[in-house]
């Protein structure tokens, strides 16, 4: 295996910039009760018309297109909050299928936008997500992969990432958006993650009270599941 093969290896495991499930689960709270809502529910109309594309091509074209809104709206309104969170999930979706050096770019433009959204607006949950859910990919990356990451330039990131932060964004995430069960879950999951099972299992036990109202939502809670069986927190709740 050449170097370049090694190289893309490593770095295939780098998706944790946004997840899709983050992407579709932003609460429609967000749009229109911010400056700039009509451009940002224009914005998650492509976002999520791509991701139920199937092919990768027209995939793409839909998020750059979101991203060319997004960026023409933060040259309007260099603190327009949701316009730069709106960059940081259309480059971390571009970043799945980028290559090596155009992922790490990506990834970090991402998290540039959404460190830019929440100094704009520290109440930003789907910010604050991001962040969250950077840190804790980071952290969960294998030997192998932050090797690679690092000899790619992604050494500060490596260094910088923590399971303090991962915990205190996606906390801060699900305290300001309580309803959104993407972000409760990730917090239950980043709490197992981190080796704080009982925490988790509350979490989780709690999120399962809850009702879906989406297909997606019916998929987190599902997970949920899972993972509190796996916790041997006994029978998930009825639902």
């Amino acid at each position: 295996m050449s170097n370049d093969e090694l190289r893309v290896r490593g770095v295939r495991s780098w998706v944790w910039v946004v997840p899709m499930a983050a992407v579709l689960a932003v609460p429609a709270a967000i749009q229109g009760q911010r400056r700039g809502g009509a451009v940002a529910g224009e914005i998650d109309s492509l976002v999520a018309a791509a991701l139920v594309q199937s092919e990768q091509e027209e995939r793409e074209v839909l998020l750059h297109q979101a991203d060319s809104l997004a960026d023409h709206r933060i040259m309007a309104h260099p603190a327009d909050a949701d316009a730069l969170y709106w960059r940081a999930v259309t480059a971390g979706l571009l970043a799945e299928t980028a290559g090596a050096r155009e992922k790490i770019r990506l990834g970090t433009r991402s998290m540039e936008s959404a460190e830019a959204a929440l100094a704009a607006d520290s109440t930003h949950g789907g910010a604050h997500h991001v962040l969250g859910r950077i840190h804790a990919g980071v952290k969960r990356l294998g030997w192998f992969t932050r090797l690679i990451g690092g000899r790619l330039g992604m050494g500060p990131l490596l260094e910088a990432a923590s399971w303090e932060d991962a915990e205190f964004h996606l906390r801060r995430a699900r305290t300001l958006e309580p309803e959104n069960i993407t972000f409760r879950l990730e917090y239950g999951v980043t709490l197992r993650d981190m080796g704080r099972d009982r925490d988790a299992a509350v979490e989780l036990a709690e999120l399962l009270t809850r009702s879906a109202e989406a297909p997606l939502e019916t998929a987190a809670l599902d997970r949920a599941c899972r993972i509190l069986q796996e916790l041997d927190a006994g029978p998930c709740p009825a639902r």
